[in-house]
């Protein structure tokens, strides 16, 4: 009766470690991951110039980066004003490429890499050829280096908010 009953705890311990496993994974989620991804989308008439922002839900050490964009290059046009927004990331350069852009940016001398959360990375301008509407971009294949030069492939967390300007 006693190996029955400790068959039993076992399975209560197991199915309460899976629990907690899941409540972990859907946590890490709602709180870190889906504030950067639950934006719905913006609707863009065409002729109106607008801003893609990129996003890093976080960032350690972080020396340069680079990702693909993925947009309709016949609906919008590139208008240029691509600039990083971690000050000392100087160098940013992009590369069209026949399916997307190549964004890459890097620091450069002996200096620290950039940490934080909810960490705004870059901007670009485009105008609207046609109407559109912002889902259409998409991010991936984000490659980082650290300082220390340790370089990472496939980083997720990362992503784009679109804004229309208004000036």
């Amino acid at each position: 009766m006693t190996a029955i009953n400790s068959i039993f705890a076992n399975k209560k311990r197991l199915t309460i470690t899976i629990i907690l496993i899941i409540a972990a994974a859907i946590g890490v989620y709602y709180f870190y991951l889906k504030p950067l991804n639950n934006e719905k989308p913006v609707a863009i008439g065409s002729g109106q110039d607008f801003i893609v922002t990129v996003y890093a839900s976080e960032v350690q050490n972080l020396y340069g980066y680079q990702f693909n964009l993925y947009y309709d290059n016949e609906k919008v046009s590139f208008k240029g004003g691509l600039k990083s927004s971690i000050d000392a990331i100087g160098t940013i350069f992009k590369k069209d490429k026949e399916e997307h852009m190549l964004v890459g940016a890097t620091m450069i001398g002996d200096v620290p890499g950039f940490s934080g959360k909810n960490v705004e990375v870059c901007s670009l301008e485009f105008t609207a050829n046609s109407d559109i509407d912002s889902s259409m971009f998409v991010i991936n294949r984000v490659n980082t280096v650290d300082a220390d030069q340790n370089y990472l492939e496939n980083v997720s967390g990362w992503s784009v908010k679109v804004k229309v300007k208004t000036e």
